[in-house]
């Protein structure tokens, strides 16, 4: 709808037709991920562990707690919203107000987004990871872009390479 909303500090900013203003300040540091859908906003404290959700005038309407360090957030085509819970190692489902389940587990995620087939990938600090739709681990795709996760991609560690993807697989 041409609208696009940013966190930083302690307020949640509104851009709409190359301008902006400062949208709503739930009165604490916004450092984690933002995510919205068709009437709600939804914003994270990673520092507090605060996940709150703001109706489209940016007033607060739920809260949810045991989210430690949330970090990425997503929606998926259905609407539902997924937050990394990096202190957890968990990705979490908000699946109603005030209403969250575990989702997935995974070591220390930090983004998440949803591909154009509504896979859900999750990016821990050294691998991309691709959750099925019941949250299993479909694959992991080592970070080879980075120089400590590079050996992952070394022709001496190809063995064990092969042995973690085939251990993913058994997963399934």
């Amino acid at each position: 709808d041409g609208i696009i909303y940013t966190n930083y500090s302690s307020s949640v900013y509104k851009y709409e037709n190359d301008k902006q203003t400062s949208f709503t300040s739930p009165g604490y540091y916004l450092d984690g991920g933002i995510a919205t859908k068709p009437g709600n906003i939804a914003s994270a404290s990673s520092s507090s562990s605060r996940l709150t959700i703001m109706d489209a005038t940016g007033k607060a309407t739920a809260q949810y707690a045991g989210i430690v360090s949330p970090q990425g957030l997503a929606v998926d085509t259905s609407g539902q919203l997924f937050v990394a819970s990096y202190g957890n190692s968990t990705v979490v489902r908000v699946s109603a107000p005030n209403q969250s389940s575990l989702f997935g587990t995974v070591s220390y995620p930090q983004t998440l987004a949803f591909d154009g087939q509504n896979n859900l990938w999750v990016n821990s600090s050294s691998n991309a990871i691709q959750l099925d739709a019941q949250g299993s681990v479909e694959r992991s795709i080592p970070l080879t872009d980075r120089s400590e996760c590079s050996a992952g991609e070394a022709p001496e560690n190809a063995p064990l390479l092969q042995v973690a993807q085939e251990a993913v697989a058994m997963w399934k």
